[in-house]
């Protein structure tokens, strides 16, 4: 079964919503991002959804962007998150000093293609499972943040990496395209964002479908030729 993550929640009813409809992660944003919430804001959002009984299983997740080592576990551990998304330039070895699991964010340019560029990723998935954690394929940005472009890369690339590692997709999902996503590439969890907003809100109809494309991939995928 294909999980799937709802990143840059801001309100508390959004959060409910991801998690009324399955989620498994539900994604906070500290870095600076139109998303980015304060750690005081994020922890009343969760203690909110905790505290209505609508938690069953899923996990928070802090997205940040090279923060301080010390500064990602105090947010952790004030807000109670669950994992840690690391989305910059941050290296292994700074992974040693987090005290959560991490999801490793591997951006990757739009329209490049290429073995000698599937060589570098499986050597740079290869490094971040090996060192004990989860990589996350993300579009590279061209703005001023590190994700959340609403783009998509060569998914080609991702489908011969799933061939030999679990990871998080993410980069431009949307309800309209993540069955597909799911059907070509096989990931362990899909990622949304930006493709569930509406005018830059999270729009809790777009969530539901969402929800419901993922569950259409994998129906399809356990029953590849219906009767």
């Amino acid at each position: 079964m294909t999980r799937f993550k709802v990143c840059g929640l801001r309100r508390a009813e959004d959060a409910a919503a991801a998690i009324g409809v399955g989620a498994s992660f539900i994604g906070l944003i500290f870095a600076p991002s139109k998303r980015q919430l304060t750690a005081e804001k994020a922890r009343d959002i969760l203690m909110t959804v905790r505290g209505s009984g609508a938690v069953n299983g899923p996990e928070s997740v802090g997205a940040f962007v090279n923060a301080e080592a010390d500064e990602v576990n105090r947010i952790a551990d004030y807000c109670g998150l669950d994992r840690i998304q690391l989305h910059g330039d941050e290296s292994l070895d700074y992974c040693l000093g987090i005290e959560r699991p991490i999801f490793k964010v591997v951006r990757i340019e739009a329209d490049t293609r290429g073995d000698d560029l599937l060589s570098d990723l499986e050597e740079e998935l290869g490094a971040i499972v090996d060192a004990g954690h989860t990589p996350m394929l993300d579009t590279v940005s061209k703005g001023p943040y590190y994700g959340g472009t609403g783009q998509t890369f060569d998914w080609s690339l991702a489908a011969e990496l799933a061939k030999k590692f679990d990871f998080v997709l993410s980069g431009g999902l949307n309800p309209e395209n993540v069955t597909k996503a799911i059907e070509q590439v096989g990931p362990w969890v899909v990622d949304v964002s930006s493709g569930v907003e509406t005018e830059g809100a999270k729009d809790g109809q777009k969530i539901t479908a969402f929800a419901r494309a993922v569950a259409k991939a994998d129906q399809a995928l356990r029953n590849p030729n219906p009767a």
